[in-house]
């Protein structure tokens, strides 16, 4: 797959298209079945690497430009606000896992809905300064 990168760096593949992208599939033979099992690549199960060969540099690093400066107000905002500590934890842990499998329905609702709280100025703070 990463050697597919560099041809389209800037602005990828196109959305869901890797399937389609010529990379070699998986194969193993089952003895109990009698025959090969073939497993086409469709996604690159890290989300940062399947963002860049799907949409390019340019989408990766406005991603990963969000992802830095909602990480800055959240270690900027922790220590005065267990909203925004929890927040900021179960996002930073969501980006962890994105090395490892790609965003799915279920979990990006969660993660999107928190960097939202989290972007919003004043949002997890309480009339009286305290949250």
């Amino acid at each position: 797959m990463l050697e597919k990168i560099p041809k389209r760096l800037w602005l990828g593949v196109g959305p869901d298209t890797m399937l389609y992208g010529g990379l070699k599939p998986f194969q193993r033979y089952d003895s109990q079945m009698g025959r090969t099992i073939v497993a086409q690549i469709d996604a690159a199960h890290n989300e940062y690497l399947n963002i860049l060969y799907h949409q390019g540099v340019f989408a990766l690093g406005a991603y990963l430009s969000l992802l830095i400066l909602l990480a800055k107000r959240w270690i900027a905002q922790a220590p005065t606000g267990a909203g925004a500590a929890i927040l900021g934890a179960g996002c930073l842990g969501y980006c962890i896992q994105a090395f490892f499998g790609i965003s799915m329905c279920t979990t990006a609702l969660f993660f999107w809905t928190a960097l939202a709280l989290l972007a919003a100025p004043g949002c997890l703070s309480s009339p009286e300064g305290g949250t």
